[in-house]
């Protein structure tokens, strides 16, 4: 195997530091198209193919809204129980319009569906043993053949966190709406557990008070990836729906290190006690070219690498790296909420702009059942968090390194055969 580290240190300017090393397989990850065929329900009305992949992701089949993923491991169990799924709208809105298929009728629960963009949210599920993911739109204003909370085809970014590398884990509870009190599967060590009060102290507490949101207390674990406790001061939680629901996840970062995970409806924004996963990702994390968690100003905090965040027009943020776009990365994102009075039931996605070299991030709020979701500035509020993955290092410049040495900045450029 050929590793080649490069790592990038500034003394000013960007805030962030970039520790940019990367070694095949560190994550598993790629970026899913998919084709809708039809409008239908069957394995033959959806196609997915992964563009960039890295790590032996692949599409393992589907239907309307539902996708398989493996990831190269011995088995989908083994995958299940070995590392945690983490998935990304990276579409800003899709028209899945079509015609009803051939031979069916209207009592099929097929109509025709109507012009218009879905605004879709992300969960994942059980399939076959090991993971899929789940997409469903929330409030819409297209009139004919979709409502809130149908299934809706639209593309994706996908990553897989071994859990010998990373800490995280998939939330699950009894029955629908149930107190979360186990993982289907976790990093060593994580409990769970539900009461009036954590007596058990348990790692993820889900207080009865406040349905639908779960206390993560990681503070007592070192994170593998950086040998520093992993507090919300020294990383990221990328968060993701845990069942199939149309539900959505956001993650709170907490003065006392710990974070919240907050699960609501997709369709009313209200919280629900369900399912949800999550991953934690410490600054520097090998294979992670930047990262951080951006507010609604875009000042970005628990950053680290290479990366430039401004905030663009109404709703939208533009996240732009040298070097990097969806031909050699995957970019994962996940909603800030449940801070401030703004933010708590945004849904958020991306789309990559090839023009301007630019991730476009949209935050939207949820509207009626029958309104698309609107973008919507929230001041400083927390907004989202994101992951830029790769296990590509683009040899940089001439021209860069002539650029970084005039700035005083110190390039260590490492090869190993």
């Amino acid at each position: 195997m050929r590793l080649r580290s490069t790592s990038l240190f500034l003394s000013a300017g960007l805030g962030f530091v970039l520790a940019l090393s990367s070694a095949d397989g560190a994550i598993v990850a790629g970026n899913l198209t998919i084709t809708q065929n039809d409008i239908g329900n069957s394995a033959a009305g959806v196609s997915g193919a992964f563009g960039y992949a890295q790590g032996g992701i692949t599409y393992a089949g589907g239907n309307r809204g539902d996708y398989a993923i493996r990831f190269g491991g011995t088995s989908a169990a083994a995958e299940l129980s070995g590392g945690i799924m983490i998935v990304s709208i990276a579409e800003n809105g899709r028209s899945n319009e079509g015609p009803m298929i051939p031979g069916a009728t209207p009592e099929d629960d097929l109509p025709a569906i109507g012009p218009g963009r879905g605004y879709a949210t992300a969960s994942i599920q059980p399939s076959g043993g090991g993971y899929a993911s789940a997409t469903f739109i929330g409030p819409t204003a297209i009139s004919s053949g979709a409502k809130a909370g149908d299934e809706w085809n639209v593309n994706q970014a996908v990553g897989y966190f071994k859990y010998t590398e990373f800490i995280g884990g998939w939330l699950n509870n009894a029955g629908n709406n149930d107190p979360i009190t186990s993982f289907r599967s976790s990093y060593s060590g994580l409990t769970a557990g539900s009461g009036a009060t954590n007596t058990g102290g348990w790692t993820v507490y889900d207080g009865t008070a406040n349905a639908g949101v779960y206390n993560v207390n990681l503070t007592g674990f070192n994170a593998p990836g950086s040998g520093l406790p992993a507090t919300s001061q020294n990383g990221i939680l990328l968060v993701v729906g845990g069942k199939n629901e149309a539900n959505h996840a956001s993650s709170r970062a907490n003065e006392d290190g710990t974070f919240n995970i907050i699960v609501r409806s997709s369709d009313s924004g209200n919280t629900e006690n369900d399912p949800a996963a999550f991953v934690y990702i410490p600054t520097g994390q090998e294979g992670v070219v930047a990262m951080g968690r951006v507010d609604g100003a875009a000042n970005v905090t628990a950053g680290s690498g290479i990366a430039t965040v401004t905030k663009g027009t109404t709703g939208k943020w533009l996240i732009s790296t040298t070097g990097y776009d969806p031909t050699n990365s995957v970019l994962l994102i996940s909603a800030e909420g449940d801070v401030g009075t703004n933010n708590g039931d945004n849904i958020y996605s991306y789309a990559y702009d090839p023009e301007t070299q630019r991730w476009v991030v949209e935050g939207r709020d949820l509207q009626t059942l029958t309104a698309d979701p609107t973008l919507q500035n929230i001041g400083t509020e927390p907004a989202f968090s994101f992951a830029l993955i790769s296990n590509q290092v683009p040899e940089p410049s001439t021209a860069l390194l002539g650029a970084l040495a005039g700035l005083g900045l110190l390039v260590r450029r490492r090869r190993q055969g």
